[in-house]
């Protein structure tokens, strides 16, 4: 809510700024004058316009694209973090219970307490304090298989677990994924270019000249919000939700309930 009132902010100001300076040049520079730089503004504005519309449309298209790849590893860490849950219900007591008990504990840290940081992008706590999920792998190692069969399970649920490592590192690095400096240069310089030639283009109709200038200015900054907005998957006004791990924790504690493998998380 606070990025869109800045947007509006930014909007009324560069709009402002654009017919004021419209009007400034109208009054100083002479009709006949602004005439003559009519064609070569118009051609000038065309080039331009079509590279940094280009430009805006291959960002978009990578920041979608970003979108899209951390949505889909959180499904596939929430759905490696079930099977990993699956693994341990069938491994023995002690360690069986034990493990049910910190899966749950680590998707629910995953939704109440990682899931904010990584909204808000500060995830220094986050690499400064250890994981629940140091401690399922800490006690999957400690395992001792005793049987084949027991040996094979051992082994898929240390892969299951290695895998929800990786996934939850991925998930980090998405949350910190944004646009650097040198590209929201390029955007802010290109908008420039592409407004301040339309200055120099003479309007015999001033209505007509405050119209062309408001929508031009408006798609403008409504593309650099659109990117704004974007930049980062996890928050803005279309973010990547939990709910793939909120979905996890219900049906997971739904299965413990009915079996009476854990009385209460």
């Amino acid at each position: 809510m606070i990025s869109l009132v800045y947007g509006i902010v930014i909007l009324v100001a560069v709009l402002g700024i654009t017919l004021l300076l419209a009007m400034r040049i109208r009054r100083l520079v002479p009709k006949q004058l602004l005439q003559t730089n009519n064609e070569a503004a118009v051609v000038y504005v065309t080039i331009i316009g079509v590279i940094y519309g280009v430009f805006l449309a291959f960002v978009i298209l990578a920041l979608w694209e970003q979108r899209e790849k951390a949505e889909d590893q959180i499904e596939a860490e929430s759905a490696q973090l079930y099977v990993l849950f699956r693994l341990a219900r069938e491994c023995p007591a002690p360690l069986g219970p034990q493990l049910v008990q910190d899966i749950l504990a680590y998707n629910r840290e995953i939704i109440e307490f990682e899931w904010p940081l990584m909204v808000k992008v500060d995830l220094g706590d986050l690499y400064r304090r250890s994981s629940k999920l140091d401690r399922i792998w800490e006690n999957s190692i400690h395992f001792r298989p005793v049987s084949p069969a027991e040996q094979v399970l051992y082994q898929q649920t240390l892969e299951a677990c290695e895998k929800v490592y990786v996934a939850r590192r991925m998930r980090l690095l998405d949350a910190e994924d944004g646009l650097g400096i040198f590209i929201w240069v390029i955007i802010i310089l290109g908008g420039l270019t592409v407004i301040i030639p339309t200055l120099f283009v003479h309007v015999e109709h001033f209505s007509y000249l405050i119209v062309g200038k408001t929508c031009l200015v408006f798609l403008l900054i409504l593309t650099a919000y659109t990117i704004y907005d974007l930049q980062r998957p996890f928050r803005g006004s279309w973010p990547v939700e939990s709910r793939p791990y909120k979905l996890n924790q219900e049906r997971m504690e739904q299965i413990v309930g009915e079996q009476g493998t854990l009385s209460s998380p």
